[in-house]
């Protein structure tokens, strides 16, 4: 464990190293690196990446005493994209991530596994592997048609439903760092104020665990439209369909949402409804939806702003055998704390988006220029108590607060949040104790 722990440490000063250099010579470190004397094939092209690590402490971890866990992880990014001269766009990324330390992750009360007989796969562990490798086609033959193929990213609108291309991690789970899909194909269309998107990938699995839960056969299907109302109103909807071959399931949805705009006021909102066919001849009838409504007071020195969101996830109705109404939550994403993961510690550890209830309450501002302080309230129930097998459906209350602040302004930055959460009845029910769980997690982020 010492040695495994002082090998992360030497890259850790490493990575501090070159961090220090670029802030001893900013100019290094602002903006992507740009080739130049290229070829002439090659219109331009620019070097980017970025180092991220944090350290977790965990006090009480699924509300049970004395389940403390303490572990670092982080990763390094680097990024080649070249642009050539028939507008065809290459790139390659690079990935290192590592875990040191015992995580939650690999706590078999996680989603009730444990990763593989033989250890704990993501505590105490590295990998070095490809995070993108694609080529983009644009404007092919002047047309308003683009094409991407090979390893790559896809966020579909605000990542309620597809952000992640693998699923679980085999490192750095948190940063969840390798979330590209491996063989993808996208088409995007661009008619001015309408946008279309089609998009076709294999899920990978990428460990035992993985594999054990969703097999290796898994593929997902998106068709999106995207329209441009004004600059302050735009609309989306969409067919979505994941299939996996190995378990025989087929799980497809239709979606819409919407984005607006109304001087300081700020309304979204998206709805989901999941139907399809399940192993056994079970057909799935679920949904999901959220709502979120914020007002920033622009014209006060330190910006205050209040939010306020639900979100739903529907459960099983237990009466119903030939029915799954349990949402599947497909590969949500990281767009900011708090946001489709529902607090730090309930939404990362314990719920996952489906036969649940959230009301957040959330309230920011900026103290000085530089600090950005807020405050996130999330109050989380079961909707279908009996799917779990509770008397109970009041789960948990939760606040967390998060400070953010920049090291070196626009290429480092840092942050430090802070949680508690008490568990009700419910969650009392589920694990059988009733600890209040702590979290404190720091973490600082170079980019270029």
């Amino acid at each position: 464990m010492k040695s495994y722990l002082w090998k992360h440490v030497q890259l850790g000063l490493a990575a501090f190293f070159v961090a220090s250099i670029c802030l001893w010579n900013p100019a290094v470190a602002k903006a992507e690196v740009e080739f130049k004397d290229l070829p002439s094939i090659v219109k331009s092209a620019s070097l980017g990446g970025e180092v991220f690590t944090t350290w977790r402490g965990d006090n009480s971890a699924f509300f049970t005493k004395d389940k403390d866990y303490r572990w670092a992880e982080g990763h390094a990014k680097l990024h080649v994209n070249a642009v050539m001269a028939n507008d065809v766009e290459a790139n390659f990324g690079l990935v290192y991530k590592w875990t040191a330390g015992e995580d939650f992750y690999s706590d078999p009360l996680f989603f009730g596994y444990t990763y593989r007989d033989d250890g704990l796969a993501t505590s105490n562990s590295s990998d070095f592997t490809v995070d993108t490798a694609y080529l983009k086609f644009n404007t092919v033959f002047d047309s308003p048609f683009s094409i991407t193929v090979g390893k790559q990213y896809y966020e579909l609108e605000k990542q309620f439903l597809v952000s992640d291309g693998t699923k679980d991690a085999d490192s750095a789970t948190w940063l969840n760092s390798e979330r590209a899909f491996p063989i993808a194909v996208r088409v995007d269309a661009d008619f001015g104020k309408l946008q279309a998107t089609l998009f076709g990938a294999k899920i990978d699995s990428n460990d035992a665990r993985s594999e054990e839960l969703f097999g290796n056969g898994l593929y997902l299907y998106n068709a999106n439209l995207h329209y441009n109302v004004s600059d302050a109103f735009y609309a989306y909807g969409g067919y979505l369909q994941q299939r996996d071959t190995d378990f025989d399931d087929d799980t497809a949805a239709a979606y819409a949402g919407a984005d607006l705009i109304m001087g300081n006021l700020h309304l979204e909102g998206e709805y989901v409804f999941e139907f399809g066919d399940m192993a056994g001849d079970v057909d799935r009838d679920a949904w999901a939806y959220f709502f979120s409504a914020d007002y920033t007071f622009a014209d006060v020195a330190t910006s205050p702003y209040v939010r306020a969101t639900i979100l739903s996830f529907s459960g099983d109705d237990v009466d119903t055998a030939d029915e799954n109404e349990n949402f599947y939550g497909f590969s949500y994403g990281f767009t900011g704390w708090g946001t489709w993961f529902l607090g730090e510690i309930v939404g990362e550890q314990q719920v996952f988006n489906s036969n649940m209830t959230c009301y957040k309450a959330e309230a920011g501002f900026y103290p000085t220029e530089w600090l950005h302080a807020k405050a996130m309230y999330f109050k989380t129930m079961i909707n279908e108590k009996e799917a779990f097998g509770l008397a109970d459906d009041d789960y948990a209350d939760e606040v967390n607060l998060l400070f953010e602040f920049p090291i070196a302004p626009d290429f480092v930055f840092g942050g430090i949040l802070l949680g508690a959460a008490k568990p009700g009845d419910a969650a009392e029910e589920m694990w059988g104790d009733d600890e209040t769980a702590y979290v404190i997690m720091p973490h600082m982020v170079y980019v270029f």
